[in-house]
């Protein structure tokens, strides 16, 4: 029977991709007891990395790269991890989760399909430093993943097809001729299997994580219309619709501070050096603290209270608890946080004064929420 062949894809910007289709068949014809597939994974964190403080989100994120072989895989320029100890050529190369990941189904249309990535854990995997420095403490995989920190991770799939597997044992002399660990013959290149984004229901238990991974259509699924009537705002602070600048002032207050960790009291509440930043009390209430350094460089948690203390110093009290406390020293970025409350009624007559969107950030013309809405009532 004659085999259809793939049309050739042409990218608006790099031009045609070669199409490889002719050479995989040929290739599965000629050597089908002797191929050699590995799963090439490339996990890009939305919670770790080096933090763009004018944009307010991850300019160099952490970006992990595992194979589900036992040795590494140099492809595409980039390094893959194995599971295996190697390590003759690289010496220093951090050795990859072992691996195991359900079969996928494909079927025409939108339907959301999900990915889930068995990973063993044996106590001594670990994260790249986060803000690149080899002295910063690093976080276990299983810690992390409890932590919440690949929560809304991308994970993008590919399969890898080889002549065949490496010749054992992986000593440097019968990799010599492949430039660093792994298979030296690449021309079939990898087939593009999956592209999703982590959920965060993810699980983690001694010995093993699982990683549930669901595939990028499922961010058709907003809720429509998106803009309803309500008395708050409806722009998210700092974006296109509410115009303000990270880094604007109002009334002689930034909106910002940049600074240092002076300690950590808890997971939820962190005090900052005397004198420390200039806002009032209360100014960075539902505000971000962005740490810019250290073993959670990247990380972003929302404040719930700002207290600036003359005396005692500085206190920020943290919504949710971090994965693990800061180091004295740790850079930090503070950013004012807004209530979405751009008018406020006076029951008494009925009379409308400014609220926090024109008072705090004097923005009060896009405030985009509608005041005399009616609270939320019950019926009895």
């Amino acid at each position: 029977m004659k085999r259809a062949t793939n049309a050739t894809y042409v990218d608006p910007v790099t031009g045609p991709a070669p199409d490889r289709t002719d050479a995989h068949l040929a290739f599965m014809d000629r050597h089908r007891d002797q191929a050699a597939f590995v799963d090439l994974y490339t996990v890009t964190l939305a919670t770790l990395g080096v933090p763009d403080l004018s944009t307010g989100k991850l300019a160099s994120p952490m970006t992990l790269r595992w194979a589900d072989a036992l040795y590494d895989v140099v492809f595409e320029g980039q390094f893959y991890a194995g599971g295996g100890v190697g390590g003759l050529v690289r010496p220093d190369r951090m050795v990859g989760p072992r691996l195991v990941r359900k079969g996928l189904s494909a079927k025409a249309g939108t339907e959301v399909v999900e990915l889930e990535i068995d990973i063993a854990l044996d106590g001594t995997d670990q994260l790249p430093p986060a803000d690149g420095d080899p002295a910063t403490p690093r976080f276990g995989l299983g810690e992390a993943i409890l932590g919440g920190l690949f929560d809304g991770a991308r994970v993008e799939l590919r399969r890898l097809v080889l002549p065949g597997h490496p010749t054992y044992p992986l000593w440097a002399q019968s990799l010599a001729d492949r430039g660093d660990l792994g298979p030296g013959d690449l021309s079939l290149g990898a087939v593009h299997m999956f592209l999703g984004r982590v959920t965060g229901d993810s699980e983690v238990s001694r010995s093993h994580a699982v990683l549930r991974v669901k595939s990028i259509p499922e961010a058709l699924g907003l809720q429509m219309p998106w803009r309803i009537y309500q008395p708050g705002c409806l722009w998210t602070l700092y974006d296109k619709g509410c115009g303000l600048s990270r880094t604007g002032s109002f009334a002689g207050q930034s909106f910002q501070f940049i600074g240092t960790i002076d300690m950590a009291l808890d997971e939820t509440r962190l005090r900052l050096p005397f004198p420390g930043p200039p806002q009032p009390t209360g100014f960075f209430d539902f505000g971000t603290v962005t740490f810019t350094s250290g073993v959670l460089s990247g990380f972003t948690a929302t404040i719930s209270k700002w207290t600036n203390g003359a005396i005692f110093g500085n206190e920020l009290e943290l919504l949710l608890r971090l994965p693990r406390l800061p180091a004295p020293g740790d850079g930090v970025c503070l950013q004012a946080g807004c209530d979405k409350v751009g008018y406020v009624i006076d029951p008494a007559d009925g009379t409308v004064v400014d609220g926090t969107c024109q008072v705090k950030f004097g923005n009060g013309l896009r405030f985009s929420g509608q005041a005399h809405v009616p609270i939320p009532t019950t019926a009895y």
